[in-house]
């Protein structure tokens, strides 16, 4: 094959063709005509979520038809392959337009001078059907391809498809949708927790959800357990606080967009500025605020998981509350930070930003969550599922890398 799969076009379908078998129409006396495919391939590239290496099992047939004006040819493309690995039937049919370019006449005349054409004149779109549950991606994904025709001395002609896969604006997400199954978190949900500042907490009694907004630590393991868990700390009066107590299960939302809201295009004269009218003054603060770009704002994760409350007293709750605190004391750049939003440098605080009242107090309870699952959510509408894969019980203690805040 000419053509490998790359990363941007993860499918090549390959297709060596017969001379086309012109068919009459009595009714319309329109010549339609049937391109055999004779052999026929699709293989995957290796990174890609569907493995394919497929070979048609049949001959296959494009149907042909040609505009009016001879400019471009219509395609309407049928196939059944196997999977040399599943063994499974697919059946592809593609649709397309082809623009008939001199270089592609050329071919297609069987000139002396015809030459390989290159991608750009041919564009079709593919629609996978299969049984098999492990390639049901195929049949809910959406495919398009570039072709070109290879002209080799002594081969057969032969259509080349870069296939490339691109993401739906939405997808529907009632049930698990790409689901990874792994040890550790996914790498996007550990680099969201690692620069967000706060996450959001659902809890729920019988009626209700109640969701707060929580300084949080992050640890892949402790000397406590082995998977990875998020450190919170809680009044022991609060209504998150008795809705854990009576139901352990909860959700975890973190998100690494800015969430500040811009002005709109018509000034609303009884909304406040959030940020203050004194942080969009500055054409500087105004710069960072606006900066709400896919460099910065790409997924929100939710992590579902069960809580529990730390004994009091313990040796895992000093050691938590040690490891919290350390991860929510910020520097002197948080603090320049609050000038910049409208808080007033000389504004009185401790010097871990008040932090230890919220962690240190002897009332205060430690809520470990192990997580247990999740989903991630991209700017596009994406979904993908995640879930964390049984322990044993043992793995590597005593490195206990802090992933979120400044230390």
């Amino acid at each position: 094959m000419d053509v490998k799969p790359t990363a941007n076009a993860p499918v090549v379908q390959q297709v060596e063709i017969d001379p086309p078998l012109p068919v009459v129409a009595i009714s319309t006396e329109e010549t339609d005509n049937s391109q055999p495919m004779v052999h026929c391939t699709i293989d995957s590239h290796p990174d890609f979520s569907i493995s394919l290496d497929a070979i048609s099992v049949s001959q296959g047939n494009d149907y042909i038809r040609n505009d009016p004006d001879g400019q471009h040819m219509r395609l309407d493309a049928h196939a059944v392959f196997k999977d040399k690995t599943t063994e499974a039937l697919i059946y592809l049919h593609y649709t397309g337009v082809c623009a008939m370019s001199a270089a592609l006449q050329a071919v297609l005349s069987g000139s002396p001078d015809a030459k390989t054409t290159d991608f750009g004149d041919d564009f079709v779109h593919m629609v996978f059907e299969t049984g098999d549950e492990r390639l049901k991606d195929l049949e809910r994904g959406v495919f398009v391809g570039a072709g070109r025709f290879v002209v080799e001395k002594g081969k057969k002609l032969t259509v080349e498809y870069k296939v490339q896969h691109p993401p739906l604006n939405w997808e529907a997400s009632a049930t698990a949708t790409h689901p990874l199954i792994s040890p550790t978190l996914p790498t996007e949900v550990e680099t969201c927790l690692k620069n967000a500042r706060f996450l959001h907490l659902a809890t729920c009694d019988a009626l209700y959800p109640h969701v707060s907004l929580m300084n949080y630590t992050y640890l892949s393991s402790t000397p406590f357990d082995p998977s990875p868990v998020i450190i919170m700390t809680t009044n022991p009066s609060s209504k998150k606080t008795l809705n854990l107590l009576s139901n352990p299960r909860v959700s975890l939302l973190v998100h690494d967009w800015v969430t500040h809201r811009p002005p709109t295009r018509i000034p609303d004269p009884t909304r406040e500025g959030s940020p203050p009218p004194q942080a969009t003054r500055s054409s500087l603060a105004s710069l960072l605020l606006n900066i709400n770009t896919s460099a910065l704002s790409s997924i929100s994760a939710t992590i579902n998981g069960t809580a529990r409350m730390v004994e009091q007293g313990s040796e895992e709750e000093s050691w938590c509350k040690e490891r919290h605190l350390e991860n929510n004391t910020f520097g002197d750049q948080a603090r320049e930070e609050r000038g910049i939003f409208g808080t007033a440098l000389s504004a009185p605080s401790e010097g871990d930003g008040g932090a230890s009242c919220f962690i240190e107090g002897e009332e205060v309870r430690v809520v470990v969550v192990s997580v247990k699952e999740g989903r991630i959510a991209d700017w596009k509408g994406g979904v993908k599922d995640w879930s964390i894969a049984s322990s044993d019980g043992e793995g590597p203690r005593g490195r206990h890398q802090l992933v979120n805040g400044v230390v």
